[in-house]
């Protein structure tokens, strides 16, 4: 009986690792501290993104068994500058994103002349 038990939890454990996840956590805002509602947060070259919500937070989880000090964090916001930020060992990135051109093939907007 309590050999069972003992195997039982042991398993828990063993099985909790197989599904770990890293999580990245952060918010997304102006030049003038105003959360930037609409972002969109990406990892490079993966189809992993998530939407700021209305206070500019973000929240991605990764898989622990990728190699996060390669990968690349990539914002953008219409009628901003697009920021790259490597993820490295860091779990909270902030970051401020600098008004520029509207970017409209990346939001697939179409203007009729």
């Amino acid at each position: 009986m309590y050999r069972s038990l003992i195997l039982m939890i042991c398993g828990l454990f063993c099985f909790d690792g197989v599904f770990a996840q890293r999580t990245i956590v952060g918010t997304v805002s102006d030049c003038e501290g105003e959360p930037l509602i609409g972002a969109i947060v990406e990892i490079e070259e993966m189809k992993i993104g998530v939407d700021v919500d209305k206070n500019g937070f973000y929240k991605i989880e990764l898989p622990k068994e990728l190699d996060t000090d390669k990968l690349v964090l990539i914002f953008n916001c219409l009628g901003m500058e697009p920021k790259t930020v490597n993820i490295g060992k860091e779990n909270t990135i902030n970051v401020i994103l600098e008004e520029g051109p509207v970017n409209c093939e990346f939001y697939g907007i179409q203007i009729y002349k």
